[in-house]
C-alpha cells in the first residue's frame, strides 16, 4: 500500500472517530432526538456530505455507537485482571455509562425498541454462558436458570442507574453502583445456599 493510500486511510478512520466522539458528547448534553446531522457535521468541522461518506443515517450512526460499546465492553472484560468475568463486565458497563449516563440510556432503549436483532443481546448470551459453566452458581441454579438469573444480574445495573435517574441523583463515579451490582452477585453465589 502506498504512503498516500495509508495516509488517506489513516485520515478516514480519524475522521469517522473524531464523528462519533462529537455525536456521543452532543447525545449526551441535547438528547438523541435534539441532535441533527448537520450539528454533528458542523460541530465536527466537517461537511454533511462528508458525514454521509461515514455514516447512511443518524441510525447507521447510533447502531455503530452501540456496537463499538459492547465490543469495547469485551475488550476490557477480556483484558482485564480485576476478578470474575461477570463482576468485570458489569463494573466496566457501569465505568463506560459513567461519561455518557444520558446517551448510554437512549442507545440501550433505541437498541431494544428496533425491529432488528439487539446487539446488546451478546451481552445477555455472554453471561448466560458463563453462569452455565460456572460452579459459582449452582445453589441458585436449582432454583433459576441460567438465563433468569443473567436477567437478574443486568437487572441489577438498569434498576440502579434507572433509579438514579427517576430520582434525580447525580451519577458520580459509579462507584456506589459497583458495589451494589458486586454485592448482588456475591450474595446469590455465596449465600444462596443458606436460603435453600
Amino acid at each position: 500500500m502506498s504512503k498516500s493510500l495509508l495516509k488517506t486511510e489513516g485520515k478516514k478512520v480519524t475522521t469517522h472517530k473524531q464523528i462519533m466522539h462529537t455525536a456521543k458528547k452532543l447525545f449526551e448534553e441535547e438528547g438523541i432526538s435534539g441532535v441533527k446531522i448537520e450539528r454533528i457535521a458542523h460541530e465536527t468541522g466537517i461537511s454533511r456530505s462528508t458525514f454521509f461518506t461515514h455514516f447512511n443515517s443518524l441510525d447507521q450512526l447510533l447502531r455503530e455507537l452501540a456496537d463499538e460499546e459492547i465490543k469495547d465492553l469485551f475488550a476490557a472484560a477480556r483484558n482485564s485482571n480485576r476478578g470474575v468475568f461477570e463482576r468485570v463486565l458489569l463494573c466496566q458497563l457501569v465505568d463506560d455509562t459513567v461519561p455518557y449516563p444520558y446517551l448510554c440510556m437512549e442507545l440501550f432503549v433505541k437498541n431494544l425498541l428496533s425491529r432488528e436483532p439487539c446487539n446488546f443481546q451478546e451481552l445477555d448470551d455472554a453471561l448466560q454462558k458463563t453462569i452455565s459453566e460456572s460452579t459459582a452458581y449452582n445453589a441458585v441454579k436449582k432454583e433459576f436458570s441460567p438465563k433468569e438469573i443473567s436477567a437478574l444480574l443486568i437487572g441489577s445495573y438498569f434498576g440502579l442507574v434507572f433509579q438514579k435517574f427517576m430520582r434525580g441523583e447525580a451519577f458520580g463515579d459509579g462507584e456506589d453502583v459497583k458495589l451494589t451490582i458486586n454485592k448482588f452477585i456475591t450474595l446469590i453465589t455465596n449465600r444462596m445456599e443458606d436460603k435453600l
